[in-house]
């Protein structure tokens, strides 16, 4: 069992098989590359993505499919080789999150930036889709909707 005292959610414990690798690091944190998942609650969609190099450093991160009915980003043969992916490769999409304090109506989900992560080598990429025609702010606070850009 490994521990990691957090300022966010004071002492965590968790298994080695449960650190995910996040090649390059997150866009902006390239220096932090191992992270835990972690429930935000029971029955909640979101996650923490958090950081073990830096216990102050945690991401809130979702499932898109929870909030978007077609969100399949293209993983390019580059980044599947990567990731190490193969077809029967299981992999894992998520997404950024950002609530607002105060503000839940306006919570968004970053589409054109989605973490793969492929469950069985415990690594993972935030990738940038280039081109995309997904939105970095996508609401969530509306009724289950396409992937399709909505205004900023």
């Amino acid at each position: 069992m490994i521990r990691l005292e957090g300022t966010r959610f004071g002492t965590l414990e968790f298994q080695e098989e449960d650190i995910i690798t996040i090649m390059d690091g997150m866009i902006g944190f390239n220096a932090m590359t191992r992270y835990v998942l972690v429930p935000a609650k029971a029955d909640s969609p979101f996650s923490w993505l958090q950081s073990l190099e830096e216990p102050k450093l945690a991401f809130l991160v979702a499932d898109p499919n929870g909030f978007v009915a077609d969100y399949l980003p293209t993983i390019s043969d580059f980044e599947a080789k990567k990731l190490e992916l193969t077809e029967e490769d299981e992999h894992v999409v998520l997404v950024t999150t950002n609530i607002p304090a105060g503000k839940p109506e306006e919570a968004t989900i970053n589409l054109a930036a989605p973490i793969i992560i492929n469950v069985r080598r415990h690594m993972g990429r935030q990738l940038v889709l280039e081109n995309s025609e997904f939105a970095m702010k996508h609401r969530i606070c509306e009724p289950k909707t396409s992937a399709q850009p909505v205004a900023a």
